[in-house]
């Protein structure tokens, strides 16, 4: 599925190695789309926090904003124009 929500890359440590936006997302994994990530190879892991709209239980209301935790793999980096593309797939879920 094609959708564009915001996520931040960290390592294992908690700390930020980039932020960017999913291009596509399915059961197993995502591809994200990012300006950073050095430190970004295939083959190693990361934690990704996805944010994604939800039903707040009112249709008056604004949608609200549920983050999802995942620790992944990296199967892939590739550039995408002057971009990163990330394709990572699901190993869990995060604490």
């Amino acid at each position: 599925m094609s959708a564009a929500y915001p996520v931040v890359i960290s390592d294992g440590h908690g700390r930020v190695l980039a932020k960017g936006r999913t291009a596509n997302i399915s059961e197993h994994g995502v591809f994200v789309v990012t300006s950073a990530g050095g430190a970004l190879k295939a083959g190693g892991t990361i934690d990704l926090q996805i944010s994604v709209p939800h039903a707040t239980g009112s249709a008056k209301r604004r949608p609200g904003i549920r983050t999802v935790h995942r620790h992944c793999r990296i199967v892939r980096v590739q550039a995408v124009g002057h971009l990163l593309g990330i394709g990572v797939e699901f190993v869990s879920q995060s604490a």
